[in-house]
């Protein structure tokens, strides 16, 4: 939410953004939080300033501003909103309105918002489903035989409105886009009674808008570069490593050889001296 001190000012430099946004990547993985989000103004020093910490920018949009909503819609002639089924959500709808961001959102930037479900994580649900901002919001679906083509999201802040749109900007029905712009345009005058301004986001991938919203009064306010940081956390896990078995030590036998002494003449003299040796140690061994 905050970054202080400001790039801006004279005590302000990149490398302290960049010690407290790693520190910050730290904690996040000690959190087991899988990605880190910026939305930050379109500007080289900012972009660059995150890109050093791990950030990659995964879409850019441009903030269209609307002052006047009275005067707006005033001029709107009516044959521009033709006659299409408007109508707030339910909770059934979230199947199809699923199904409409797939079609209409590239897929990196699906795996990037946490939506394209892979084997490791689980999938969230597309901005359009997920208000986390403060304050309330309705959600409004166009209808066509059966099918939901668009829907619009209008979130009531303290200090403005925003609407979120989305429609198939790859076909663009301009017509049905006109009529739930309108729509939501007529349900904020209702309640806009201190006249704040409203505010749409017009993604690099949504062709077509631009115009319409310039039809309607719109102007661009800024630009934005939205980036994504993977958090990659230490994991430890067991190995195990097999041992070769110790065999046991099995001595060998050691083949020998014994000879007897030749037969000689003297060999009754000899054998007595060798029995007699053995019968004498063997006295001395049996005391």
């Amino acid at each position: 939410m905050l970054l202080a001190p400001s790039l801006e000012t004279s005590w302000g430099h990149p490398a302290i953004w960049e010690k407290l946004l790693s520190h910050y990547a730290q904690e996040a993985a000690r959190l087991q939080i899988a990605r880190i989000y910026a939305d930050v103004p379109d500007q080289p020093l900012l972009v660059n300033t995150f890109s050093q910490v791990g950030f990659k920018p995964y879409t850019r949009q441009t903030i269209w501003r609307l002052t006047h909503i009275n005067r707006t819609l005033q001029a709107l002639p009516e044959k521009r909103a033709r006659s299409v089924l408007i109508r707030p959500q339910h909770k059934e709808d979230e199947w199809n309105m699923r199904r409409l961001y797939e079609r209409v959102t590239p897929l990196p930037v699906q795996h990037s918002e946490g939506v394209a479900q892979s084997d490791t994580e689980q999938s969230v649900k597309p901005l359009i489903l997920d208000w986390w901002q403060s304050g309330n919001h309705q959600t409004y679906v166009l209808e066509q035989n059966g099918d939901i083509e668009g829907c619009i999201l209008l979130g009531f802040g303290a200090r403005g409105y925003w609407m979120r749109m989305l429609v198939d900007t790859l076909n663009p029905d301009v017509d049905a886009m006109a009529s739930l712009l309108q729509y939501g345009l007529r349900v904020i005058h209702e309640i806009n009674l201190s006249r704040r301004p409203i505010y749409v986001g017009v993604r690099d991938y949504h062709g077509g808008m631009a115009a319409l919203l310039g039809e309607f009064g719109f102007a661009p306010f800024t630009d934005r570069a939205r980036m994504v940081r993977y958090v990659h956390a230490w994991a430890r896990e067991p190995v195990f490593q097999r041992l070769p078995a110790l065999e046991k030590a099995v001595g060998k036998a050691i083949p020998t050889t014994y000879t007897f002494p030749r037969s000689s003449q003297n060999s009754p003299k000899v054998a007595s001296i060798l029995l007699g040796a053995y019968s004498s140690t063997s006295t001395t061994f049996c005391r």
